[in-house]
């Protein structure tokens, strides 16, 4: 294998940051901006083959290498561009570099095609003797944020960028397009390598001063590279609850994936499942386990915007209601916010609260579980049992004869509204809401109304038309309801890999199962996403 296959196969220096960011499957726009022979922009494309890549590279025989490479390993999902992205737009000399170190190996790859810039070179000899730059073309000069509004691109997910000293001129060509870009990784000096260039300091002033806040750098006394997070895109408490769980030797992602679907048969009911390489063990009743695969929990488009909701959200706290395993409330741990749990059956409250405490050690925020039902109403009641826990469920479900679903019994539970539960405990009022309840949707809103007018949270609620029925009501009552307290409502379609929300969903013709409620501020933030 040659330099460059075994580097194509390495990591990036940045993976679990990204992995906190982004999952396999997201429909990302990704920006490689000097991209020399394209071998970031491959690597990228593998990990993520659903994405839009925008590759930038102005030396001419650098940009016949990235052709070439993109046929061999099949990247189909880029752009490429020819030319230098700048401040200003127009034609402009650029310092083409060339030469090798005597120690680089046959199948080595060409180091010296890796340091031409728009700047004259400066103190690039003392640091690299073999460098040369005998060679200066004129190049056609772009300001990105054109560029992008003509690509008809509304937002940045990853800016990956390797233009030797030219960094800020790429930024402030990018306009208002720099606040819309939610993660940025650049090449940085603490040395004047190129004349004029800005160094470290200059450089993490102005990503400071623009709302990003540094989570990674590798540089050293001469160069390096920095990772970069929007603030207003990106909740900070995630990077810190990852660092707090990685000084206690737990590497989790922040969107958990289940890489092992069953790893050994317990005599409790459950069965374990492990995510992120057996790190995390997870609980899960046997009649769930048809809901985790070896490619994720089944309902993709739910995690994906509770993961968005959440990273936006200044101290962010999440109710879970209708917890069953508290898989979303792990998930929502792990993004940095408190959580308040509610589960009313006695087998999965007993799940879900082990799985939830297992992260307890890891994590300083709040975290309450509830073995409590809410509705419109306080009272003793009962909650339907079912094969499966996740259909378990306050009013009768009208089941198909022969269906694989199977009554069990009735169970006796406690039921509150969130307002009186609110009124009574001291618990962290919320930011966000899911209410995944099998029909009493409607219901869990009633009891809530105080609340949700109070703290505005935004919400995800289930919208399935046949609970709702057995429920006795029309699920578009939960839209009526919900658009008398001026939400922002979208759907989420059935189909859980469709991440893309719904506009207008009480119209749609699209099969919906959830509606996502957010309020102004939270859609402020996320309608770049939508």
């Amino acid at each position: 294998m040659n330099y460059f296959d075994n580097y194509l196969n390495q990591k990036f220096e940045f993976e679990i940051e990204i992995d906190l960011l982004f999952n396999k499957n997201d429909e990302l726009i990704i920006l490689d901006i000097g991209a020399c022979e394209g071998e970031e922009s491959i690597k990228f494309a593998k990990k993520y083959p659903n994405s839009r890549l925008l590759t930038f590279e102005p030396v001419p025989s650098n940009v016949k290498v990235i052709k070439k490479n993109f046929r061999k390993y099949k990247v189909n999902n880029a752009e490429l561009f020819e030319l230098a992205l700048s401040d200003v737009d127009g034609i402009t000399d650029f310092y083409v570099s060339s030469g090798n170190p005597e120690t680089r190996k046959k199948d080595d790859w060409d180091y010296g095609n890796k340091s031409s810039s728009l700047l004259e070179p400066a103190k690039t000899k003392d640091v690299h003797p073999w460098l040369k730059f005998n060679k200066k073309i004129k190049v056609e000069t772009a300001k990105l944020y054109k560029v992008l509004k003509r690509s008809e691109i509304k937002w940045v997910d990853f800016l990956y960028m390797d233009v030797q000293g030219a960094e800020l001129k790429v930024l402030n060509g990018m306009e208002d397009y720099l606040y819309r870009t939610k993660a940025i990784w650049l090449e940085v000096e603490n040395l004047e390598l190129y004349k004029n260039q800005p160094l470290k300091k200059e450089i993490e002033k102005y990503m400071k001063n623009n709302g990003f806040y540094l989570v990674k750098s590798t540089v050293d006394n001469v160069a390096g590279d920095q990772l970069y997070i929007n603030s207003r895109l990106v909740n900070q408490s995630k990077f810190k609850e990852y660092r707090s769980i990685k000084n206690n030797n737990l590497e989790t992602k922040v969107i958990p994936k289940v890489l092992e679907k069953i790893k050994n048969k317990i005599n409790t009911g459950t069965e374990d499942v492990f995510l992120d390489n057996e790190r995390v063990g997870f609980k899960v009743s046997k009649g769930m386990l048809w809901a985790y695969t070896k490619d994720g929990y089944y309902e993709k488009n739910v995690l994906h915007w509770i993961q968005k909701i959440l990273s936006i959200q200044d101290s962010p706290v999440f109710y879970d209601i209708g917890a069953n395993n508290g898989y979303y409330s792990l998930v929502a741990l792990l993004l940095g916010s408190s959580v308040c749990a509610f589960e009313p059956t006695i087998s999965s409250y007993k799940i879900s609260k082990t799985n939830i405490n297992n992260l307890r050690k890891f994590t300083d925020r709040s975290i309450e579980i509830n073995n409590l039902a809410l509705s419109d109403k306080k009272e003793q009641g009962y909650i339907n049992i079912y094969s499966s826990s996740g259909n378990n469920s306050i009013a009768e479900r009208n089941i198909p004869k022969n269906h694989e679903l199977k009554y069990i019994k009735k169970q006796k539970i406690k039921i509150d509204t969130l307002d009186s539960y609110l009124e009574c405990k001291s618990a962290k009022r919320p930011t966000f809401i899911k209410i995944d309840v099998e029909g009493n949707e409607l219901m869990v809103l009633n009891g809530a109304k105080k609340t949700i007018e109070k703290d505005r949270p935004s919400l995800i609620i289930e919208y399935s038309e046949s609970t709702s029925n057995d429920a006795g009501y029309n699920r578009k009552d939960i839209y009526k309801f919900l658009s008398k307290l001026n939400y922002k409502i979208f759907g989420l379609s059935e189909t859980a890999n469709k991440i893309k929300l719904i506009k207008n969903p009480y119209g749609s013709k699209e099969k919906i199962d959830n509606l996502v409620a957010l309020n102004m501020q939270d859609y402020n933030k996320l309608e770049i996403f939508i």
